[in-house]
Formats: structure tokens, C-alpha cells, sequence
């Protein structure tokens, strides 16, 4: 079986190691990078109209990861192509990024940073810092998309003491006893007030594009915590620089941007209160053995007309 895949001589986290390329292989499916009418299968996260234009036997696309924007095009719909993400691999690297973000910067390592590349670091100097160090057991959290993902933080969070609050999409599902507030997506205006940690974990559709937007920053704590590993697209970036320009003791940790990479011109890299890491809040070590188990499993599925895990609800876009 021909699969097309862009993942290749690309970072490490988008580019099949050649053990599992072999082993693949051995399974006889022939990854190619080029364009054949005989490919079904498209595996990678670069996916076009182009690539469905030169496609025309597609019939699944399998993302590497959770977003899937890039498939939600009239064409994929028009086909009935099958569309899968990776949900569910990326739960434990992702909560336990988030929860790294949340002692950074209630630690205040933020501030010893600062000090320590001013060689100015010691206690004395400290000193003026001393009312801004949190402890978690005194902290909330607002969790911003609810699901595989937002379950794994707010346990960590829960479990440290923190009070978890949450925004879902569908409250009538199962939600754990530890949240305390519950709300929808047209409540994060008002439900951003109060809270210390604001943890965007949201998937990019028509719906949350800028989501956070100027409304949303003009109504958060001054020294809130921003923390973005959902979708770059989802912030107004320029709405969230003002509000950390005016407010210095908030601060934000940012895995994903409007543009990546990162333009170098950007005012994020010189903002003292905002930690930035270029899109790994998902890797892990282990991270193509679970991929490529994911895809096999999955190919079985296909290859014996079995419903495939992790479906894309297309109308949903996500």
C-alpha cells in the first residue's frame, strides 16, 4: 500500500526515523514523497488543496498531531476523505509542559533569571520580588478546552490544590467533581476574571480564531499567567502584547504562534515576563514509537473496512 507523507527531512518530531520507515515496510506500506494516483493514504501535517488536487484516489488523511485545519477545506468534505489526528498521545508531554509553566513562573524563576543575567542575583535583591511568589494550593487555573488534554492538567492542577475552573464545549458531558466553575466558550470574557493561571488548549476553528482578544485581556487579573499551547491563531498576539506591556507583573509561556516560526522581529523574545519554546510542549522521547503504533493500528482498521480511531467530525472541525 502507497501512503504519501511529508514527514521527512524535517525536525526530528516531523520526520520518520528509518527504523520505523523499515519496519513499515515491512508491513508493506511504501512511503513516497511524491504524488501518485495510487496513493489512498496521506500521512503528515502539510496537507493543501494542492496535495488534494494531485491526489485523486485519497481516501484518509492521518495527522501526526491534534490540530486538523489544514484538511478542513470544501474538497476533503466533498470527497468524504476519512480525516484522524493523533488525540491522545500528546495528553501526558502537553499537561506536564503546562504544569512546568505553572511553577516557573509562580516560583518566580522568571525573576531570577533577570537577576542572574544582570549579575545582581541574591537574596538582598530578591527582596523586591518577595510578595509575587505564589504557591499553587492558592491558585486557580481556567483551563480553556476540555478535553483528553484539559482533563490531564486540571488533574495535575487538582492535585496540587489548585482551583481548576473550566471552558467545554459540551457541558453535558462527564465533568470531574474537582471543577469548581464550568462555562462555555461565550463566557470567557467574564469567566478570565479572577483566575491566576489561563491555559489555552483550544483547536483552531472558525469559532475560536482570536478568540482571545481584546475583550478577553482587558478583563485578566494584571498578574496573571497566560499560557498558550493550544493554537497560535486562536490569541490576537498584538491584543495580548499591549496587555503585557501594560501589565508587567502578568506574564505568558507560549508554545504556539499566530506565525511560526516565531519572525525574529517579534517583541515577544525581548519581553522579560514571557517565556517562549518553539512548539514542543508535545514531544517526548518515545515519541515516534507511539506515532507509528497509532498509524499501524489504524491501517489495520482501514485495510479491513474497521471505523478508524480518533475520526474527525468535519462539521464540527475538530
Amino acid at each position: 500500500m502507497i501512503v504519501y507523507t511529508d514527514l521527512h527531512n524535517r525536525s526530528k518530531m516531523y520526520n520518520i526515523p528509518k527504523r520505523h520507515i523499515k519496519k513499515l515496510s515491512n508491513l508493506g506500506v511504501q512511503l513516497t514523497t511524491k504524488y501518485e494516483d495510487g496513493v489512498e493514504i496521506y500521512w503528515g501535517d502539510l496537507f493543501t488543496e494542492e496535495s488534494l488536487n494531485n491526489l485523486p484516489n485519497l481516501k484518509w488523511i492521518h495527522f501526526p498531531c491534534v490540530g486538523v485545519n489544514r484538511a478542513l477545506i470544501p474538497g476533503v468534505i466533498n470527497r468524504n476523505i476519512v480525516v484522524t489526528n493523533s488525540k491522545g498521545i500528546f495528553k501526558e508531554p502537553v499537561s506536564n509542559s503546562v504544569l512546568s509553566y505553572i511553577c516557573y513562573f509562580s516560583r518566580g524563576l522568571h525573576l531570577v533569571n533577570a537577576l542572574k543575567n544582570e549579575n545582581k542575583l541574591n537574596r538582598k535583591n530578591f527582596d523586591i520580588y518577595f510578595n509575587k511568589i505564589k504557591t499553587l494550593s492558592q491558585s486557580s487555573c481556567l483551563i480553556v478546552g476540555f478535553g483528553d488534554i484539559g482533563t490531564k492538567v486540571g488533574e495535575l492542577c487538582n492535585s496540587l490544590g489548585m482551583e481548576v475552573n473550566i471552558i467545554k464545549s459540551n457541558l453535558q458531558s462527564h465533568i470531574p467533581s474537582f471543577v469548581k466553575n464550568k462555562y462555555e466558550l461565550k463566557d470567557l470574557t467574564s469567566a478570565v476574571k479572577k483566575i491566576d493561571f489561563i491555559i489555552n488548549l483550544l483547536p483552531l476553528t472558525e469559532l475560536t480564531y482570536k478568540v482571545f482578544n481584546k475583550d478577553v485581556f482587558s478583563n485578566v487579573k494584571s498578574d496573571c499567567c497566560f499560557i498558550n499551547v493550544g493554537r497560535g491563531k486562536s490569541v490576537d498576539e498584538e491584543e495580548l502584547i499591549k496587555t503585557l506591556n501594560t501589565n508587567p507583573n502578568m506574564t505568558a509561556a507560549l508554545d504556539v504562534f499566530y506565525q511560526e516560526p516565531l519572525s525574529l522581529n517579534s517583541p515577544f523574545w525581548k519581553m522579560k515576563n514571557v517565556l517562549i519554546t518553539p512548539h514542543i510542549a508535545n514531544l517526548f522521547k518515545n515519541y515516534w514509537d507511539t506515532q507509528v503504533e497509532l498509524f499501524i493500528f489504524n491501517l489495520s482498521n482501514y485495510k479491513n473496512n474497521k471505523k478508524l480511531t480518533n475520526i474527525i467530525n468535519l462539521n464540527q472541525q475538530y
